[in-house]
């Protein structure tokens, strides 16, 4: 607003000058003229009547130059007029109120040479009127004297008029323009100013809105990525931990499962010691599915039926009961730490039913959705309270993989009514869970 005061402003300011002064000089013309040409009228008509010997040969004679002098000094127009010449049309003065003046010439006179060629000319002139020594501020006349037969300028009438009256008529005609293109100027700077005004409140609220829009976008921009740094920490914990079961795997493999396999060759075959060598051989077998459990199979070049087909199989095998598979004939492919996620599911799912609820009928149902992809293990056994505190770390474990990876988990279970659990996970990041 600052900017287009002083720029406007000052555009507007410079052309209100610009236009006021030649609106003043146009003025100053025209009321000159007029004032001029009014008073030309009334000189004509009193001067012409005496000077038609202007046209005769020998110019006018001491008859009319007598006949001038009452008219220009004493009579009415001896009140008006302050100096009068009257010329021919040569260009030469033949008559002058101002002693000396007759027999002067001035053919290079442009105000003459327009009155001779039937123009009045009317100017405002500083001149000095002997015998005043001051100069004077006068109204310069050029007017035509015409013949009163043919109507043809025969001479040219020179004089000059007190400016009092055309000075305040002047005044009041410029004080006039000058008050006209001030309110004009003003106009147009306050139709401006409001146009302006009202287009930089406009800018200004449109600026506000994107500010906001700005503000909620970097907001929204900045929790999505920290959603992904969330998820992508979330993966590594995930591949960490399967990392660690890993190592625990083969320690217990290399360690305690080891000395137990010494322990039985050593017991096998000692007498009374049957029962013992016995215990020690289903705490190494047992131990060994602990340590086949933990560790994931070579999953990255399997895709997510081959993993599910994988999975069920590998506990049939061990637990010699076989588990229903409902599955499509093709699914949407998947990221290696989803694949993962979906093999401790299956795995962990379907071990939790043989340990809980052995012998009873296992189903398996995988379902593709639109962006992902969804598991359902379920039991016939006796089902468990699913509020009840239990020191179980599976089902939680599968929870937490389930939503690091943007995905959904259930547990539906009660007394007598078997239990499902169910995980659903997203075929990329953008996938909204059902």
């Amino acid at each position: 607003m600052r900017q287009f005061i002083l720029l406007a402003g000052s555009v507007l300011l410079a052309g209100m000058i610009g236009t006021g002064f030649w609106v003043n000089g146009e003025v100053r013309k025209i009321v000159t003229h007029n004032a001029g040409a009014v008073t030309a009228l009334y000189v004509d008509a009193m001067i012409t009547p005496a000077a038609q010997d202007l046209e005769l040969p020998g110019g006018i004679g001491d008859a009319t130059r007598t006949l001038l002098e009452e008219i220009v000094r004493r009579g009415e127009l001896s009140r008006q007029v302050s100096a009068f010449k009257l010329w021919n049309t040569a260009g030469e003065v033949v008559y002058s109120t101002r002693p000396g003046m007759t027999g002067q010439t001035g053919r290079d006179n442009p105000r003459l040479r327009a009155a001779l060629d039937g123009q009045v000319h009317a100017a405002l002139r500083r001149v000095t009127m002997p015998p005043e020594a001051e100069p004077q501020d006068l109204m310069e006349v050029y007017s035509p004297v015409h013949s009163t037969t043919t109507g043809q300028v025969i001479g040219a009438a020179e004089f000059y008029t007190g400016s009092e009256t055309l000075r305040a008529n002047l005044f009041r005609s410029q004080l006039n323009s000058w008050l006209a293109v001030g309110l004009v100027t003003l106009g147009m700077f306050a139709a401006l100013y409001t146009l302006f005004a009202r287009s930089a409140r406009t800018i200004r609220q449109q600026k506000a809105a994107l500010d906001d829009k700005i503000s909620e976008l970097s907001a929204s921009l900045h929790n999505d990525a920290l959603a992904r740094k969330v998820e992508r920490a979330n993966q590594r914990a995930t591949e960490i931990n399967d990392l660690t079961l890993k190592r625990l795997s083969a320690d217990l493999h290399g360690g305690p499962a080891q000395h137990l396999a010494f322990a039985a060759m050593r017991l096998d075959g000692v007498k009374g010691q049957e029962e013992v060598a016995e215990a020690v051989d289903a705490g190494l077998t047992e131990l060994r599915f602990i340590c086949r459990g933990m560790v994931l199979p070579e999953l990255r070049k399997l895709d997510v039926a081959a993993i599910i087909r994988r999975a069920v199989a590998a506990h049939e095998a061990r637990v010699r009961q076989g588990v229903t598979l409902h599955m499509p004939d093709t699914l949407a492919a998947l990221p290696l730490p989803l694949r993962n996620c979906i093999h401790r599911f299956v795995q962990e799912t379907l071990n939790n039913s043989a340990r809980h609820a052995p012998r009873v009928d296992l189903a398996v149902r995988v379902r593709s959705t639109d962006g992902g992809i969804g598991i359902e293990v379920t039991d016939t056994g006796p089902g468990f309270d699913p509020g009840a505190e239990t020191a179980g770390l599976g089902l939680a474990g599968l929870r937490e993989r389930a939503l690091s990876l943007r995905g959904t988990f259930s547990l539906r279970s009660g007394e007598g009514a078997g239990t499902s659990v169910a995980m659903w996970l997203p075929a990329c990041a953008e996938s909204k869970a059902p």
